[in-house]
């Protein structure tokens, strides 16, 4: 009796501290399901020859689309809508990479208009307005051949 107790104090320790969401730009389905979850948004998948689409629609109009490969790793996300999603979850691992690619930006010239990041085979790219933002982020080594860029939106 008394290790079944400790067993359910354990699991309801585990369950109350937050997890991070796993990585979803290089990471798999189950960090799409990851990312619906946070979002609180309804899945949808959209499936052709070379790739597959899970679409994230949240509550608040977001709207997230991660790219998996055809041996299931996510290779792109894009997104629209009235806020910009977080990209410490959107682009998981690379999301140091992208600090650094901002950071390497710092100290020239802001030019209003959309925003492209490079850094180390990571793309990002930004732009819209207040109440409207559009995004994209892949990292080209992961693309696979036959994927055309305009494809990515």
């Amino acid at each position: 009796m008394k290790s079944i107790l400790l067993s359910a104090v354990a699991t309801l320790v585990m369950l109350a501290i937050p997890l991070p969401a796993s990585a979803s730009l290089g990471g798999d389905i189950t960090s799409v399901q990851a990312d619906q979850a946070r979002l609180q948004g309804t899945l949808q998948s959209t499936k052709n020859a070379s790739y597959t689409i899970e679409e994230v629609k949240a509550a608040t109009g977001l709207l997230v689309r991660e790219y998996l490969s055809a041996n299931g790793q996510v290779f792109a996300v894009s997104w629209h809508g009235p806020t910009r999603p977080n990209l410490r979850q959107i682009l998981g691992t690379y999301f140091q990479t992208y600090t650094q690619a901002v950071q390497a930006q710092k100290g020239r010239r802001i030019v209003r208009g959309p925003v492209v990041l490079k850094q180390g085979g990571l793309v990002v790219e930004m732009g819209g307005h207040m109440g409207w933002i559009i995004g994209r982020a892949y990292v080209s080594s992961m693309v696979p051949s036959t994927v055309q860029m305009e494809e990515i939106r």
